[in-house]
């Protein structure tokens, strides 16, 4: 994993052996951050949100990803959900154990009723309206959830050669998911774009089954429609000059080359990637990327 220096708001991958002088060297502006791989039974997190993923990373025994501020943040932790807030965003994270006293299934749920009755409060539509998301198996234990909410709304960004999510046909539940393609948010001074999870599907069909080669190919064709659209829109272009930080979904770890060179070959060698093996939501399905475009904004 290539080590960056991010002087402004926003995402930045971190390796296992940094983390601890990055969350020194961002002290009082870090929002939060997820840790990835093996848990590290040593690993303080401290007086910041903080989450353990229990997914296997993919050529590194660990990773994290952490989300800083410009602005002072201030913390609250011995809530239900742990959230980091400045006066424009806020990060929130929250582990639901397996083991808990209570059904399992309906923690979830409360937990996420919890998260999403601010964001209907403030009068926000769920069709059409509807935030970036990803949402993945990992190993048993507990369930994770981390998002990111801010005052001002982002703006949805679809892609036309997929179905919205929301309006999935019924073969695949009695509601389709939630989520856009992806979200343009500014806070901070920075404009970034954050595509959810996307996989080989067009329309609302699955592609390719069983040639990972083939599904990465179709994955790229749908991350560069986004963001074409969101540069159409006059959101933001990403190019080579953005900032772009990747999260690579597997189902199988031995698939990284083979996901790995046409990712570099279509976004370049300096985009940062971080590869997890996952369940990914259809079974037909062998690879799932999500991604952040980061562009700080003329002074």
């Amino acid at each position: 994993m290539r080590q960056q220096t991010l002087t402004r708001a926003g995402l930045r991958y971190v390796a296992a052996d940094d983390i601890g002088a990055a969350l020194a060297d961002s002290a009082g502006a870090v929002l939060g951050y997820v840790g990835f791989g093996n848990p590290d039974p040593d690993h303080q997190a401290g007086k910041v949100p903080f989450a353990w993923v229990d997914m296997p990373t993919v050529g590194v025994d660990r990773a994290f990803e952490l989300w800083t501020s410009q602005a002072p943040v201030r913390t609250e932790l011995p809530s239900r959900i742990r959230v980091a807030r400045d006066d424009q965003v806020l990060f929130g994270c929250l582990q639901i154990d397996e083991g808990a006293d209570a059904d399992y299934d309906t923690l979830i749920y409360s937990n996420y009723c919890l998260i999403f009755e601010a964001f209907v409060a403030k009068g926000r539509l769920i069709k059409g309206n509807a935030p970036a998301a990803s949402a993945v198996g990992k190993r048993p234990g507990n369930t994770v959830i981390c998002f990111l909410a801010a005052r001002r709304a982002g703006t949805p960004v679809e892609n036309p050669r997929q179905v919205n999510p929301y309006s999935y046909p019924a073969q695949y539940g009695p509601r389709g998911p939630t989520f856009s393609r992806a979200l343009f948010a500014t806070w901070n001074g920075t404009s970034q774009l954050y595509v959810s999870g996307t996989a080989s599907i067009l329309g609302h069909l699955s592609q390719h089954a069983g040639d990972a080669h083939a599904q990465a190919g179709e994955t790229i064709v749908n991350l560069r429609t986004v963001m074409a659209e969101a540069h159409k829109q006059g959101l933001v272009d990403a190019t080579a000059a953005t900032e772009m930080l990747f999260k690579v979904y597997l189902r199988r770890p031995e698939l990284r080359p083979v996901v790995e060179a046409p990712l570099r070959k279509a976004f370049g060698p300096y985009a940062s990637i971080v590869y997890l093996q996952a369940d990914i939501c259809r079974q037909e399905l062998l690879l799932e990327v999500e991604v952040v475009c980061s562009m700080r904004q003329p002074d």
